[in-house]
């Protein structure tokens, strides 16, 4: 819905809505900024590479799990918690060799909006 305006009727009430503006503007500046450096660390190869495994990973356990069965069940949660530590793993090892070679800086040449 859209806010309506409301009736400034002196400098004092001006100056105020100015400054209360101007606080609105900053906390949204700081949560654009926030959510950029999120996607930036998103789309870093090593990070895509993780969550792409982890994500076949979770069907898989999902499949297992729902055969039924506690043991099966239990099973599965641990083969999946240590298959997810493994990916981990995996990815910051590849990250590093990302690094090593000099691909990884390639999200951080996108330049922040304007």
């Amino acid at each position: 819905m859209a806010k309506t305006m409301k009736k400034i009727k002196s400098i004092k009430q001006l100056r105020a809505e100015k400054k209360l503006m101007k606080q609105r503007q900053a906390v949204l500046e700081d949560k654009m900024r926030a959510d950029w450096k999120e996607l930036k660390e998103q789309l870093k190869p090593g990070n895509i590479a993780k969550d792409a495994v982890e994500s076949i990973l979770r069907k898989k356990a999902a499949a297992f799990t729902n055969d039924g069965g506690f043991i099966k069940s239990t099973l599965s949660y641990g083969i999946t918690f240590l298959a997810g530590k493994l990916a981990e793993t995996a990815g910051n090892k590849f990250s590093k060799l990302l690094k090593q070679t000099g691909s990884e800086e390639k999200p951080d040449q996108i330049h922040e909006p304007v």
